[in-house]
């Protein structure tokens, strides 16, 4: 038993087996297989909320029982925790592990986190409490959802050791509560003044549903950042309503707008100030590791109120984001930084997922379209872009927060619940073909559709194409065609 202990140790997670085969991208390829990794099994249910509850408890009694050991033997705790390399996990910002037994797991390599939304009397530990010793072998990061972003600035000090780092964080949530008070009180740079009853006005965050917010400000301010070893970067937020009006240079001609507003559902807000703390953070990774980086992942996830799921499916919401707005100011960012001949010497490769790249999804990247421009630069560098229909960021409005993914939950236990394309939620997996040298995302696609597809790229290529170029996948769900932006420059 004492032999096979250390092993039983070194890779713990909690949720189901298929979790990261599901709800992990695809596209570029993982850092550690899903076949590699070995999930603790869950007695299967088919009560979606049990199975959630399940995996988050099971987090919860073991890093209660580390809670329980550092109390009455600390060096036992040093002990177990060292044996750990791999964790991977959901957390609440206000239990144990978001304080210092974090820093006990010395050893690990990989850590991901999925931060749950806090509570409205949640406070952080303040930041000049954090004392803790950094994470010295740590070679790969996943910090996704409500974590608490103190924790994220400590974890962030090993930036030093990162291989590749993955982020898509939230800020803390405003809402209106169940019975339409206000949960959370505005912090003081939150609420910019009053309203005429006297309550804050948060920022001016009330004149519609709030999309939650992306953190910002969750690196170390008292250390230049390096990431001299970092070669993979991932950056995910949540972003504005797609159905915002909002050219950018486009013409009036290219959209049809009574069809992008036909079944409204929700008047939504969105703070400009979170979303510029948060470019600035992604600003500062981008030069940490400007040397080394060979691999960008950009990830936009437009914000979507749950009730929008009986008007529309996840891709047809993603579709349409046809202008771009969403995109204009992280483009703006990135095309500043790579237009620099200086920086970025060993990129390779750029992955957009939720960019807008042409005026009209079927055609070739413009630059009219901000992922268009941002192509287009890429190519003049020689690098390779991908660009793919990515996801959207589904929230409760009366909590004001959400996850990313569902912990507990599988896709396939629900293949013909509310989304047509087979992945409803967060994720942002698609099914997709080559051909010619671009590639086109296929929301579904049934085998009769074949020919007409067929014809479609070739009216698209201006030449025959050759069906062994591209694979019908066979999903029992899918009902339509839809070839939807993106295109591959190779």
């Amino acid at each position: 038993m004492n032999a096979a202990e250390p092993e039983l140790w070194s890779f713990l997670e909690f949720h189901q087996s298929d979790y990261h085969h599901l709800w992990d991208l695809d596209v570029p390829p993982h850092f550690i297989p899903p076949a590699k990794r070995h999930p603790r099994p869950i007695t299967a249910s088919t009560d979606q909320y049990n199975q959630h509850n399940k995996c988050q408890q099971r987090g919860e009694k073991f890093f209660k029982m580390l809670q329980e050991s550092y109390d009455d033997n600390p060096a036992r705790l040093q002990v177990v925790c060292y044996r750990v390399t791999h964790l991977c996990t959901v957390v609440h910002p206000e239990g144990p592990l978001c304080g210092i037994i974090l820093s006990f797991f010395q050893n690990l390599e990989t850590l991901e986190l999925h931060g749950t939304d806090p509570k409205a009397d949640f406070e952080e530990i303040p930041e000049h409490e954090i004392t803790w010793p950094s994470l010295p072998r740590l070679r790969f990061a996943r910090l996704f959802g409500h974590i608490p972003r103190n924790i994220v600035k400590w974890i962030m000090r090993s930036s030093s050791t990162l291989e590749r780092l993955e982020i898509g964080l939230f800020d803390r949530p405003i809402c209106p509560g169940e019975d339409g008070r206000d949960i959370y009180d505005p912090l003081p740079e939150e609420a910019i003044g009053t309203m005429e009853n006297g309550t804050p006005d948060y920022g001016s965050l009330h004149e519609g549903v709030l999309i939650p917010r992306p953190m910002g400000g969750f690196l170390p301010d008292d250390v230049e950042l390096d990431l001299p070893k970092l070669k993979h970067l991932f950056l995910c937020s949540s972003a504005r309503d797609p159905r915002s009006r909002g050219d950018f240079g486009l013409e009036d001609g290219d959209f049809d707008w009574d069809e992008v507003y036909d079944g409204y559902m929700m008047q939504y807000s969105w703070s400009t100030r979170a979303e510029e703390a948060t470019f600035a953070a992604w600003r500062r990774l981008l030069l940490g590791c400007r040397e080394s980086l060979e691999v960008l992942v950009l990830d936009q996830r437009t914000g979507a109120e749950y009730i929008e799921m009986d008007e529309f499916g996840r891709d047809d919401y993603v579709s349409l984001n046809r202008s771009g707005r969403i995109n204009h100011a992280l483009v703006a960012l990135v095309q500043d930084l790579i237009t620099d001949k200086n920086l970025f010497p060993a990129l390779k490769w750029v992955y957009l997922y939720g960019f807008a790249v042409g005026v009209r999804p079927e055609t070739r990247p413009n630059a009219k379209a901000p992922g268009g421009r941002l192509m287009l630069a890429l190519r003049e560098r020689g690098v390779q872009c991908e660009a793919r229909l990515g996801g959207w960021c589904c929230f409760d409005y009366t909590r004001g927060s959400s996850d990313w993914v569902n912990w507990g939950y599988s896709p396939r236990d629900h293949e013909d619940d509310e989304e047509e394309a087979g992945f409803n939620m967060n994720g942002t997996t698609s099914r997709c073909c080559r051909c010619t040298g671009y590639l086109f995302t296929l929301g579904a696609l049934e085998q009769d559709n074949k020919l007409q597809l067929l014809n479609m790229l070739t009216s698209i290529f201006c030449h025959t194409v050759d069906p062994c170029l591209f694979n019908i996948y066979d999903v029992p769900s899918f009902k339509h065609t839809s070839l939807v932006s993106p295109i591959t420059l190779l």
